[in-house]
């Protein structure tokens, strides 16, 4: 019967050393489940604070788009304007010989088509109330 008892008591310290040997797993496993739940608890905040910014940038991407339309509209009317100008240059534009285009002071330009037209004319005496600048 002592090879019984020695069994047993084999078989008791192998026990021993199995239960052991799961209460240090154990305690490793536990340690990463709680290692792993704190990065799990970290990465949501992160999420929550992407989708706070990722708010914040479609709110700013609104406003963007909003002012390109704007800009837009502002855009389209200086073309109509510009094209209106253009129009408006060309239709009251008059070339006269003699006369440079450079010159950009009007009443030097009108002081020489004064006398152009006096040279030209023979019939009529031109003076400064026969020229007159539109304003609109």
């Amino acid at each position: 019967m002592t090879t019984d008892t020695g069994d047993s008591d084999i078989r008791e310290i192998r026990a021993r050393e199995f239960i052991g040997e799961m209460k240090e797993s154990r305690g490793e496993f536990n340690s990463r489940i709680g290692k792993l739940e704190n990065g799990l608890r970290a990465m949501r905040r992160d999420v929550i604070g992407l989708k706070e910014v990722y708010s914040g940038m479609r709110k700013d991407i609104s406003y963007m788009a909003e002012d390109l339309e704007l800009i837009k509209e502002r855009v389209r009317e200086l073309e109509e304007k510009t094209e209106y100008s253009e129009r408006y240059s060309r239709r009251e534009k008059i070339l006269i010989h003699g006369i440079k285009e450079e010159e950009k002071q009007f009443q030097d330009s009108k002081a020489l088509v004064l006398k152009v037209l006096a040279k030209v004319s023979q019939n009529r005496n031109w003076d400064d109330r026969d020229i007159v600048r539109r304003t609109d």
